[in-house]
C-alpha cells in the first residue's frame, strides 16, 4: 500500500489554497491536488546522483571546448603570425579612363550640376581593364613585365603563402585574386588597384607593371575603336571614288562615240546657225518680191536674189539633216547624241556628288574618332611601401578570440538544446 500524507498547512507553489497530498510510489514522490486533480511528480533521492554526474560531465566539457577553441586556438593562430607568416606590402595606385570629349562633358554637368562620369561610356573600358587585371591573361602579361615567380615563389615565403608556379591555372588565379584587388568605383568612376606582395620593392613592381600594361590595353581599345569608326567611312570613300570613275570613263566614250566633246553646245550652235539661216532667207524672199514687182525674172537682180536664197536653203536642209540624221552620210540624230550624253553627265554628276558626300562623311568620322580618343589617367600612382599591411598579430588574434568564442557559444547553446530534447 502507497504511503498517503495530507497536509492542511503545506502550502504548495503553484495554488496557495490547494489541499494537497504526498504519495511515494516506486522511488517517486508524488504531489496530488484533492481540489483539481493534477499530478505532480519529484525525482527521489536516488535519482538525483545521475543527474549530477551528468551537470560534472558537461561542465567539464564547457571547460575543454572554451579552452580549447576560445583560448588555445587564437593564441596557435598568433603565434603563427608572429613567428611564421612572412610580411606583406601593399601598394595602391587609382586611375581612370578619359576620353577627350569626356572633358567638355565635365564642365558641361559641373555647370548643370550634374554627373556625367558614372554613366559615361567609359565604364565598359573600366570594367574592361578590372577583368583584364583579374584574367590568366593579365598573369601572363604580367609575368613576362616583372616575372612573378620570382616575386611569389621565394623560399624565403612561409609555406602556406608561397606560389607554386607548377600549380594549376586555376589555383594560381585564385592565389593571384587573393593578393591583388582590382575594382572599379562607380561613384568616381576610378579603377582601384591594390597589390600585395611580400616586399616593397616586389609590391611597387608588380603595381607599376600592371598599371603599363592597363595604358597599354587602353591604347589598343581605342585605337581599334577608331579604326572601326573610321573604316566603314573609308569603304564608301572607296565605293564612289568607284562609281565616280566608271561613270566618267562612261562619258568619254560617249564623246568618242558621237565625235563631240559636248553635244549640248554643238545643239546649241545649230540652232543659232538655223536661225539665223531663216531671218536671212526671210529678208531675201522679201526682197525677191520686191524686185520681181518691177523687174523680169531674167534680171540680174534677180537671179542673184535666187542664187543666194538657194544657197541659204540648202544650207538650211544640211543643218537639218545633221540635227535629224537623215543624211546619207554615218553622223547619227542629234537628239540621240544629245539623250545619250545627257544620261552618262547625269550618272557622272550623280557619282561626283555622291563622292563629295563620302568625303565629307570620312572626315566627321576621323574628327569624331579623334573626339573620342580615350587614354588612362592616373590618379595616383604606386608609392613603395613603407610598413607591413599583414599580419597585424594584435589585431588578427583579438578578432580570432572573438570569432572563435561567438563559435563556441553557439555550439554550446545548440549541443545543451540537442541533449533537452533526448
Amino acid at each position: 500500500m502507497p504511503e498517503t500524507t495530507t497536509t492542511e498547512n503545506a502550502k504548495p507553489r503553484l495554488a496557495s489554497h490547494a489541499t494537497i497530498e504526498l504519495r511515494r510510489e516506486d522511488g517517486a514522490l508524488s504531489i496530488q491536488d484533492k481540489e483539481r486533480r493534477w499530478p505532480m511528480f519529484v525525482p527521489a533521492a536516488p535519482l538525483y546522483a545521475p543527474v549530477a554526474k551528468l551537470s560534472r560531465l558537461t561542465r567539464s566539457w564547457l571547460l575543454v571546448s572554451f579552452v580549447s577553441t576560445v583560448i588555445l586556438l587564437p593564441l596557435f593562430y598568433g603565434a603563427y603570425l608572429a613567428l611564421f607568416a612572412s610580411s606583406r606590402y601593399t601598394t595602391e595606385f587609382r586611375v581612370a579612363v578619359k576620353t577627350v570629349d569626356s572633358m567638355q562633358q565635365v564642365g558641361l554637368s559641373a555647370l548643370l550640376g550634374m554627373g556625367l562620369g558614372g554613366a559615361s561610356s567609359n565604364t565598359y573600358d573600366s570594367n574592361a581593364i578590372v577583368q583584364y587585371i583579374k584574367s590568366l591573361q593579365g598573369i601572363s602579361d604580367i609575368d613576362n613585365e616583372v616575372g612573378l615567380t620570382a616575386k611569389f615563389g621565394r623560399d624565403d615565403i612561409d609555406f602556406l603563402s608561397r606560389l607554386e608556379m607548377s600549380a594549376p591555372a586555376e589555383k594560381i588565379l585564385r592565389y593571384w585574386n587573393q593578393m591583388v584587388k582590382a575594382y572599379y568605383e562607380t561613384s568616381t568612376g576610378t579603377i582601384i588597384v591594390k597589390v600585395d606582395a611580400f616586399s616593397p620593392q616586389d609590391s611597387l613592381d608588380i603595381a607599376v607593371g600592371a598599371l603599363n600594361l592597363s595604358e597599354k590595353l587602353v591604347n589598343d581599345m581605342s585605337a581599334k575603336a577608331r579604326r572601326e569608326a573610321v573604316v566603314f567611312a573609308q569603304q564608301e570613300v572607296a565605293e564612289a571614288e568607284d562609281r565616280l570613275a566608271r561613270a566618267t570613263a562612261k562619258m568619254t566614250e560617249v564623246m568618242d562615240r558621237e565625235g563631240t566633246l559636248n553635244p549640248q553646245l554643238s545643239a546649241q550652235s545649230i540652232v543659232t546657225s538655223t536661225t539665223r539661216l531663216r531671218d536671212e532667207l526671210s529678208e531675201l524672199n522679201a526682197k525677191l518680191a520686191v524686185q520681181r514687182a518691177s523687174l523680169s525674172d531674167d534680171a540680174p537682180p534677180v537671179s542673184q536674189t535666187k542664187i543666194r536664197i538657194a544657197a541659204v536653203e540648202a544650207e538650211l536642209s544640211k543643218l537639218n539633216a545633221l540635227a535629224t540624221g537623215s543624211d546619207e552620210g554615218d553622223n547619227r540624230p542629234l537628239s540621240a547624241s544629245l539623250s545619250n550624253f545627257a544620261k552618262a553627265e547625269s550618272e557622272r554628276m550623280f557619282a561626283e556628288k555622291a563622292y563629295q558626300s563620302a568625303l565629307t562623311a570620312l572626315e566627321t568620322a576621323r574628327i569624331d574618332a579623334a573626339r573620342r580618343q580615350a587614354y588612362l589617367a592616373t590618379i595616383v600612382r604606386p608609392q613603395l611601401a613603407e610598413e607591413r599591411s599583414y599580419p597585424r598579430v594584435i589585431f588578427a588574434t583579438i578578432t580570432a578570440i572573438a570569432v572563435c568564442f561567438l563559435v563556441w557559444l553557439i555550439g554550446s547553446v545548440t549541443v545543451s538544446a540537442v541533449k533537452e530534447h533526448m
